[in-house]
């Protein structure tokens, strides 16, 4: 298919989810018990949206509910339907929207929606959950946020009932970045915290013996440059193996899971990759991981939870902040672990081998950046979906 015809078809695809959804919000306001959830471009099975429906599925359909998660790849909603019984479908065509357009909840883990359109949220129940902790700026608090940009979001603000924030710490923030009032956004804990606590020998391979400490490497995409893994003057990555040899300790290298590289240049016997072909859901495998090291990547809000080393690499700070920038300042998000030479990497490595380290310092980031309810994660919102279905009816 050429350029100019994929991109007329994108077009009425557009046009046709932009009057439905006007049609199916102010004409056809009739709702079935429905939920749909979605993740990134509809094509992927992955962040918060993923794991309320795997933690809560049957329990919805206990409750009534129908439950379906949008999946347009057709490989992989194949794959995904013989393990979930026929719960993932497509958005293609005029009958799927229907379908989705039909349904009283939709759960979605990024802007966007399972079908396109303007005033989704009326007569229906649309919840975002995110997809991280808001480390970095993001939405309308970006660097270089364009007119279009804003455009979008102010777009998006009517399609959107609720927006999840993690904590009180990043509550206003959240209704900053998606120009939202505060009273449509809750504080809630992510559904994806629940597998930090699920126990799995499914990673066990990667140790050469039961002591082996794992540590996961994980530093975040940037617009303006790529990702510099191991950034110091004195590196040779054959000398870095022997000393982990040593340490008895494994290095897990895994980049920003949409913005992927060749990392066979780092691969050695303790230094191994772990990107998204291997482990498509990072946060299903965290409990397996001893420390954890990246630089400007929300997932150590998460980690933090498991009372275990973080250590940062910040080596271009003071050009991130200026191009990105931060929800607040860098030093006010961040434990004091900073490596900055090799000489630090390989200290945090022995006290990880060693089980040498202060957590005092995590352990109020912790709780600054993460909601903990009386319930598990999945729960918590689960009854949140509940209560606001009843709302509408």
């Amino acid at each position: 298919m050429n350029k100019h015809k994929y991109s007329l078809l994108k077009l009425i695809n557009f046009l046709t989810g932009l009057c439905l959804s006007i049609i199916y919000s102010y004409i056809l306001t009739d709702r079935e018990k429905r939920i749909i959830f979605n993740a990134t471009n509809n094509e992927h099975f992955i962040f918060n949206s993923k794991s309320l429906f795997v933690d809560k599925k049957e329990e919805f359909v206990r409750a009534g509910f129908q439950v379906y998660f949008v999946i347009n790849d057709p490989v992989k909603r194949a794959r995904l339907n013989r393990h979930y019984a026929d719960s993932m479908i497509s958005n293609k065509g005029l009958k799927h929207k229907l379908f989705i357009l039909r349904s009283a909840v939709w759960v979605t883990s990024t802007l966007d929606m399972p079908v396109s359109g303007v005033f989704l949220s009326r007569k229906r129940f649309v919840y975002h959950l995110g997809h991280g902790t808001p480390i970095k700026n993001i939405g309308l608090m970006e660097a270089q946020c364009s007119l279009i940009k804003r455009l979008y979001y102010k777009v998006n603000a009517s399609n959107i009932s609720l927006f999840l924030a993690p904590s009180h710490f990043f509550q206003e923030y959240i209704s900053r970045a998606f120009g939202v009032r505060v009273d449509k956004t809750i504080i809630a804990p992510q559904p994806r915290l629940d597998s930090l606590f699920t126990s799995t020998n499914k990673w066990g391979d990667l140790k050469s013996d039961i002591n082996t400490k794992l540590v996961l490497y994980c530093p975040t995409w940037r617009p303006f440059s790529e990702a510099k893994l191991f950034p110091f003057n004195e590196l040779d990555l054959d000398v870095l193996n022997s000393f982990l040899i040593e340490q008895n300790t494994k290095i897990l290298l895994r980049l920003h899971p949409l913005f992927e590289g060749d990392l066979s240049v780092y691969v050695k016997s303790h230094i191994v990759i772990f990107d998204s072909k291997i482990c498509p859901d990072i946060s299903d495998v965290l409990i397996n991981m001893d420390a954890l090291i990246t630089d400007y990547s929300s997932i150590y809000c998460d980690f933090y939870l498991l009372d275990r080393p973080v250590a940062f690499i910040p080596y271009d700070l003071k050009e991130y902040t200026s191009k990105i920038g931060f929800s607040f300042k860098y030093e006010d998000l961040t434990s004091d672990c900073y490596l900055n030479n090799l000489s630090g990497f390989k200290a945090f490595i022995s006290n990880v081998a060693d089980g040498k380290f202060d957590l005092s310092k995590q352990n109020v980031m912790k709780h600054r950046f993460n909601y903990i309810a009386d319930v598990s994660a999945s729960q918590f919102n689960y009854d949140l979906i509940i209560k606001k279905y009843k709302e509408l009816v």
